[in-house]
C-alpha cells in the first residue's frame, strides 16, 4: 500500500490519516499495511503457547547449557517444525477449546503464526477497539480485543490491550501467557520469558507456560535449559498431549 512518507521518522498511513514510526509495518491506528513486510519479520520460527500445573518451579541450570551457532541453530529451528513439536499455546485452549469465553485460534502452526495480518477481521477489531475507548470499564470486551488482535497478527497493540486489561486482572496467568506468546512472535524473548514466568508465579502447575518456555529457550540456543522446562511440563500432566509433544521434542533434540 502507498503511504505519504511526512519526514525520516513518521510515515502517514493514507486510511486514516495517522503518523506512524516509519518501520511500522501496519498502522498502530487502523492496522492498514503501510510498508513491505520484510523476510525476516515472516520468518518461520518455533511457537505456541498453553497452560496448566506444576508444584516445583526449580531454577533452570545454566552451567552445562549448550551454545550453538546460527547455521546450527536454523537447522534445530527446521528440524523441530518438520516433526511438529514447535508450537506455542495460548493458555487454556489446547486441552478444552470450548472452555474459552473468548473464540479464538491459538493452536497455529509455526507456518500460520507467522504469515501476517487477517484483514478479514479488520471490521470487528475496528468496532472493539471503538467500544473500548468509548467504555474502558469494559473489561471483557477489552480481553475479547486483545485476543482479536493477537490473532489477527496486530501484536504490538494486542500488547498494549492486554498490559490495560493486567492493570485491574493481574492475577490472570493466563492472560500473562497469552501477552508473551505476542513478545515472543515480535521476537522480543526477554519480555517473553519474564510474562511467561509471571503466569507461572501466579499458578505454578501451568502446563502450558512451562512448554512455553522451553520453545523459548529452544530459540535462543538453550538446549539444555528448554529440556528442562519441558520435563517440568511433563511432570504437571504425563498423560495430556501437552506432554506427548514435549516428549517428543526431547527426544528428536537431546542427542543433537
Amino acid at each position: 500500500m502507498s503511504i505519504n512518507q511526512e519526514n525520516k521518522k513518521f510515515i502517514r498511513c493514507e486510511i486514516c490519516g495517522t503518523e506512524n514510526k516509519i518501520d511500522s509495518v501496519y498502522c498502530n491506528e487502523c492496522g492498514a499495511q503501510i510498508n513491505e513486510i520484510k523476510k525476516e519479520e515472516v520468518a518461520s520460527t518455533p511457537k505456541e503457547i498453553k497452560t496448566e500445573k506444576k508444584k516445583d518451579k526449580a531454577p533452570v541450570n545454566k552451567k552445562n547449557t549448550k551454545k550453538i551457532d546460527p547455521i546450527k541453530l536454523t537447522y534445530l529451528t527446521v528440524t523441530l517444525i518438520v516433526i511438529g513439536g514447535a508450537i506455542l499455546y495460548s493458555s487454556g485452549i489446547f486441552d478444552d477449546p470450548v472452555s474459552t469465553t473468548v473464540q479464538h485460534n491459538h493452536e497455529q502452526p509455526v507456518d500460520d503464526f507467522h504469515r501476517g495480518v487477517d484483514m478479514s477481521k479488520l471490521q470487528e477489531i475496528n468496532n472493539l477497539r471503538e467500544s473500548v475507548t468509548n467504555n474502558p470499564a469494559d473489561h471483557q470486551s477489552m480481553l475479547h480485543l486483545a485476543h482479536l488482535l493477537n490473532d489477527s497478527g496486530f501484536k504490538e497493540e494486542a500488547i498494549k490491550w492486554y498490559r490495560q486489561y493486567l492493570k485491574d486482572h493481574g492475577d490472570e496467568a493466563d492472560v500473562w501467557v497469552d501477552m508473551g506468546v505476542c513478545y515472543f512472535d515480535l521476537n522480543d524473548f526477554e519480555n517473553a520469558v519474564s510474562s511467561m514466568l509471571k503466569g507461572i508465579e501466579l499458578e505454578p502447575n501451568h502446563q502450558i507456560a512451562h512448554f512455553n518456555l522451553g520453545i523459548v529457550t529452544y530459540t535462543k540456543g538453550n538446549i539444555n535449559e528448554a529440556v528442562q522446562w519441558w520435563n517440568k511440563a511433563i511432570e504437571i500432566n504425563p498423560t495430556s498431549d501437552i506432554a506427548n509433544r514435549a516428549k517428543e521434542l526431547i527426544k528428536n533434540n537431546t542427542n543433537m
